[in-house]
């Protein structure tokens, strides 16, 4: 199947993400430093690896994990609702919400878990308990789901 976004014959994980014309419009408007053996490289891996900075640690961006996010999500309104997202929008809103998310963790450092009220939810309780309540870095809670007998999970 070919890309929606520019019709390219083929679109592969990396193309969506970081090939595509206005996916390239994203990265460039993030102020991501391009070039032909930097970045964008055909490889997934090699991208990420980009952000995360083991080879070019001055050109991480912190947002990028939201960045990545709602390419992806623009990609996938193109494909199923036919809406064309702009990059601009899909960067200004993957910005801000990089932003409220480091706003929010910078308010919760003082936080101590073990004053969260998790006795309604016994799971909860006890995967609290063994977070450390003093953290340097950041968090990001995820959730899972799944029914028993059917062949598909929800993350």
């Amino acid at each position: 199947m070919g890309c929606a976004r520019c019709g390219a014959d083929e679109e592969t994980v990396s193309h969506a993400l970081f090939i595509c014309p206005p996916t390239r419009q994203v990265w460039a408007l993030s102020q991501v430093p391009v070039g032909p053996n930097s970045f964008p490289m055909k490889s997934v891996c090699a991208n990420l690896d980009y952000f995360l900075g083991s080879k070019n640690s001055g050109s991480q961006v912190s947002a990028y994990p939201w960045i990545l996010w709602y390419i992806w999500k623009a990609k996938n309104a193109r494909v199923f609702e036919n809406e064309d997202e702009q990059p601009e929008e899909i960067i200004w809103v993957a910005e801000g919400e990089a932003l409220t998310w480091q706003h929010a963790q910078e308010e919760g450092e003082d936080e101590d878990l073990t004053s969260c009220h998790f006795d309604s939810h016994p799971r909860l309780r006890a995967t609290a308990s063994s977070l450390p309540t003093i953290y340097s870095g950041y968090r990001c809670f995820i959730e899972g789901s799944w029914k028993v007998g059917d062949s598909f999970v929800g993350a």
